[in-house]
């Protein structure tokens, strides 16, 4: 009778190449009991279970086959992807390059250590990664396509937009070359020709998450309400299940509303609810938005949780999800209204009075969440100082709403102005209050943030400042047809603030409250 064979690093190797990572972390272990050393055992143990996202015993092992073999660059690079998988770039970087220190050629962990840079917006460093690996391999899209990018982050488009291309023409259905290209027809505001790219790599990467949203910017910002809608409904985080729609439409139905968004979003999208025509609206979500809905007069109950409601709905519809049911009978139907509680509105004017002469102008510079804080997150920044300045000839008090302003921001903003800037930072905590200011200000500029919605809530107007590329409900050019009166003033296509902050110097062509 045969013994049986003894474990092995290639038998180990050769299970987890076959997708049978269970059996390859059995090999590795017992080959690791009976050789304690040995190095690859740990490396194999560690990729397996790195695979099946068992990242602290992944961590172990793999750190063990650092330890034991120190040289070995693939332990240097498994714990790099390891650290990146779990969110921690700054570790993920550090062994990358160490990956990239024990083989000089190594063009995976060149290439990864390039991508973390571009991320940095460590342009040089990144695009001098990605030239390495480029003259390892001459047809590698992926680096082609990083130096496209590193490319266009310096400013030097021509040369971004022919790596771009270079990197089509080795791979024309390369999914990440495709989303590099459609990021560069975005940047030159190109909208239409990036979408047709973002479906293109939709069509080959079904599964990607970030994809639906790339395409509903586009789409929506030009105004194809269509096939923007139908994209967002497949945006990331919506995997929220829900019953279908039954056969003879919301009309007459009960339907739960579930404001599965940030507090903006819900008021935004709420607009589309009256054209449900349902018996009763029920609505599920942020407490701070239960009283100004309860104005609106369109809805029965409110609660924090669809379970909190009375049990019985016909359907249940995340927010997000309303124009897809709806938008074919009103494209862009106007914003619920609720009127402010009108002793807060007297309480805020009295208060404004003694702060100084009016016009009483209120403002705001930045929202959102950068994206190395929240991926895809929308981050709206104006440049405060320079703002503040544009606002001197318009006189009057000065007013910063900006929810948690930096420490030194508004004795900056003061410097600018070359008057005082009062703090009213606070009203962002209540919405109720923030409602009944913004009925009570002569003038309201800001970025697109929670306050603007609520402003159009209060039936006021705005002079918004839109950072380019621009969120979809600000279009891509002109006025917005879901903010009627409102002043849209545009960044430039080059970054430049120019005209619109030349246009805030000048209120009385501002289109005032």
């Amino acid at each position: 009778m045969a013994a049986p064979s003894k474990p092995s690093v290639v038998a180990a190797f050769q299970r987890l190449q076959a997708g049978d990572a269970l059996g390859a972390i059995e090999l590795a272990r017992a080959l690791s009991a009976s050789e304690p050393g040995n190095a690859r055992a740990r490396l194999v143990e560690g990729i397996a279970l790195r695979g099946l996202a068992q990242l602290e015993a992944a961590r172990v092992a793999l750190e063990a086959a650092a330890a034991l073999d120190p040289r070995d660059y693939a332990a240097a690079y498994e714990l790099g992807l390891l650290h990146d998988q779990g969110g921690d770039a700054n570790a993920a970087l550090a062994h990358f390059d160490r990956a990239a220190q024990l083989r000089a050629n190594f063009p995976p962990a060149i290439y990864a250590a390039a991508t973390h840079r571009v991320r940095r917006k460590e342009w040089d460093v990144a695009l001098r990664g990605f030239d390495a690996v480029v003259a390892l391999d001459a047809r590698n899209a992926d680096a082609h396509a990083g130096r496209g990018t590193a490319l266009l982050g310096q400013g030097r488009r021509d040369e971004s937009e022919a790596a771009f291309q270079q990197a089509r023409a080795l791979d024309p259905g390369h999914v990440e070359t495709l989303k590099a290209l459609g990021r560069f027809q975005v940047s030159r505001g190109d909208f239409p020709e990036a979408a047709r790219l973002y479906h293109a790599a939709a069509a080959r990467a079904g599964d990607d998450s970030v994809l639906p949203l790339y395409i509903a910017q586009c789409e929506l910002l030009t105004g194809r309400w269509d096939a923007g809608w139908a994209a967002y409904r497949g945006r990331e985080g919506r995997a929220r299940p829900y019953r279908p729609l039954p056969a003879t439409g919301t009309e007459g139905k009960r339907v739960v509303l579930i404001g599965e968004q940030g507090l903006g979003d819900v008021l935004f999208f709420l607009r589309f609810a009256p054209a449900l025509r349902a018996a009763r609206l029920d609505f599920a979500g942020d407490p701070r938005l239960h009283s100004l809905l309860a104005r609106t007069g369109h809805f029965t109950q409110f609660a924090a949780e669809v379970q909190g409601l009375d049990a019985g709905a016909d359907l249940e519809i995340p927010v997000g999800d309303l124009p897809d049911f709806t938008h074919a009978s009103v494209p862009t139907p106007p914003t619920l209204r609720a009127e402010p509680d009108a002793a807060r509105v007297h309480a805020w004017k009295a208060r404004l009075e003694k702060l100084g002469p009016r016009p009483w102008t209120g403002v705001a510079w930045r929202a959102g969440l950068p994206a190395s804080v929240l991926a895809h997150g929308l981050y709206k920044n104006a440049p405060m100082e320079e703002l503040f300045a544009a606002l001197r000839p318009g006189g009057g008090t000065m007013m910063a709403i900006q929810r948690k302003p930096e420490a030194g921001e508004i004795e900056r903003a003061g410097a600018a102005l070359g008057a005082k800037v009062h703090d009213l930072s606070a009203m962002n905590d209540d919405l109720e209050e923030a409602l009944a200011l913004l009925a009570a200000l002569d003038r309201h500029v800001a970025v697109s943030n929670t306050n603007i919605h609520l402003a159009a809530l209060a039936g006021r107007t705005a002079q918004v400042l839109v950072p380019f590329p621009p969120e979809w409900r600000w279009m891509h050019a002109g006025p917005s047809p879901w903010y009627p009166g409102f002043d849209v003033l545009r960044q430039g296509v080059d970054g430049s603030w120019r005209e619109a902050l030349a246009a805030l110097a000048k209120p009385q062509e501002a289109g005032r409250q």
